[in-house]
C-alpha cells in the first residue's frame, strides 16, 4: 500500500468532520465526506468507489471547498415554490 499525501492539515479536516457529523441534509453529508477523503490523501477513483458518487461530483465538491470552504458545501439556494406563498411574502422576497 502506498502512503498517502495529506492535502489539507488536520484542523481542516477536524473542522469537516465537525460539519459533517452536524449536518442533517444526506447531500450535504456526502459533498463534505467527500473533501475528507480527498484531504486525506485518497485518489478519486478511491472516493467514487467508496462513496459511490461521481467524478464530477467530487470535482464539484473539491472546487467548491476550495474557493468557499464549507460554507460552500453547506449553503442552498433553495427557497421553495412561489405559488404556495401569499402575496405579502412574494412582496418580501423582491
Amino acid at each position: 500500500m502506498t502512503a498517502r499525501k495529506q492535502r489539507l492539515t488536520d484542523e481542516q479536516i477536524k473542522k469537516s468532520t465537525d460539519a459533517y457529523k452536524s449536518v442533517k441534509d444526506k447531500k450535504t453529508a456526502i459533498r463534505i465526506d467527500c473533501v475528507i477523503l480527498w484531504g486525506k490523501g485518497y485518489d478519486w477513483a478511491v472516493i467514487e468507489d467508496v462513496l459511490m458518487i461521481s467524478v464530477g461530483l467530487i470535482h464539484d465538491a473539491v472546487n467548491k471547498y476550495k474557493f468557499s470552504g464549507i460554507a460552500g458545501l453547506t449553503e442552498s439556494h433553495y427557497e421553495g415554490h412561489n405559488y404556495k406563498m401569499t402575496g405579502e411574502l412574494r412582496k418580501s422576497n423582491s
